[in-house]
């Protein structure tokens, strides 16, 4: 009985893992329902070092980067990009109300009139730790 409860919780661990990925893969294959553009709106509050999110935020972007590929594409997805995009993680913050955790990527772009670059908001549930929903949106020149 052991084993099957065993192999039950390992189960349910691949599947929701496997569910995470799916937004990625649906990316790579050209599918963008779990994107949008616009910014992340909610009652927000930055994650700094030393806080109990940090092995949750590491364990997040070792999943993202190993995607990294998908970024550019979901900014070329809603915005003409002629060049080379290279997001870095920027920070980490979490809207306590709705239980998100939220990633931000950032792309520098050099010579645009109105853009610094692009980034990306990358929304967990802290809960399941599922990816439910991811923005893109240019940042403006200051």
């Amino acid at each position: 009985m052991k084993r099957y409860s065993l192999a039950i919780i390992i189960l349910f661990f691949l599947i929701a893992g496997c569910k995470e990925q799916m937004i990625f893969r649906r990316i790579k294959a050209g599918n963008f329902e779990d994107v949008q553009r616009g910014f992340y709106y909610g009652e927000t509050r930055f994650i700094g070092p030393g806080t109990e999110y940090n092995k949750l935020v590491k364990k997040l972007q070792m999943e993202i980067e190993r995607h990294q590929d998908i970024l550019p594409k979901i900014t070329r997805k809603f915005f003409m990009v002629p060049q080379q995009l290279n997001y870095k993680f920027k920070y980490a913050c979490i809207d306590d109300e709705k239980g998100y955790l939220i990633l931000r990527y950032f792309a520098r772009i050099f010579e645009h009139p109105i853009y610094a670059g692009y980034q990306i908001q990358l929304v967990f549930d802290i809960d399941t730790k599922r990816l439910v929903r991811i923005f893109t949106n240019g940042v403006p020149l200051e």
